[in-house]
């Protein structure tokens, strides 16, 4: 639970005072606060943010008896999977360097060794079994089933990160294969933000 009362610093109040623009100092600590926990420039990514900020607090007002609308927790997985998938998609017009962010997403599939590599119907698609040969054919391995893919691209991502494809596999996976655990939907504001911050840096540097 954030505290209601903060302490400001001699240096920050006397900012405080020479604001423009805003309501008043809470106006600005509250768009302070978003800026800092999500993505800034872009409008598909910031706008999935404020969404689900948006879901997240109706549900925990409606706990407290208030009438909002209210989604359960399979409900906000499920929210939360098709904000992932929309940020890998967009990732595919725009391709990042570093998959760390991806590789957060990721870190919550993981597939026993002797997993069936039939179990999921994604394992018959095409789109996987194209994946699983070009992984085969760039990276001399073998794929066992749609989420040792998804590991092994993160893995090399040198060798996949600059092809739309990669993004539009790894949505796929996502909308398809069971997760272990379930993301932490406050954990996919930093997601989100650190996905934008990556490409500001690659174009700093280009």
């Amino acid at each position: 639970m954030a505290k209601k009362m903060i302490s400001v610093s001699v240096e920050s109040e006397y900012l405080l005072e020479s604001i423009e623009n805003y309501a008043s100092t809470s106006a600005f600590i509250n768009e302070s606060i978003l800026n800092n926990s999500f993505p800034c420039y872009s409008r598909t990514l910031r706008t999935s943010a404020l969404y689900l900020l948006d879901v997240l607090c109706s549900a925990d007002i409606n706990v407290k008896g208030k009438t909002l609308a209210f989604l359960d927790e399979k409900e906000v997985r499920r929210l939360v999977d098709d904000i992932l998938v929309q940020a890998l998609l967009w990732l595919k017009d725009k391709t990042i360097n570093i998959p760390s962010p991806i590789k957060t997403v990721f870190e919550q599939y993981q597939p026993s060794p002797n997993d069936d590599q039939n179990a999921s119907p994604f394992c018959e698609s095409t789109q996987y079994l194209e994946m699983k040969n070009r992984i085969d054919s760039e990276l001399n391995v073998s794929v066992n089933n749609p989420i040792d893919g998804a590991m092994k691209i993160i893995e090399n991502w040198e060798h996949f990160y600059k092809e739309a494809s990669t993004y539009e596999y790894l949505a796929a996976v996502i909308k398809n294969e069971k997760k272990n655990k379930p993301i932490a939907p406050k954990k996919v504001f930093k997601i989100l933000r650190d996905m934008e911050s990556i490409i500001i840096m690659q174009v700093i540097k280009n």
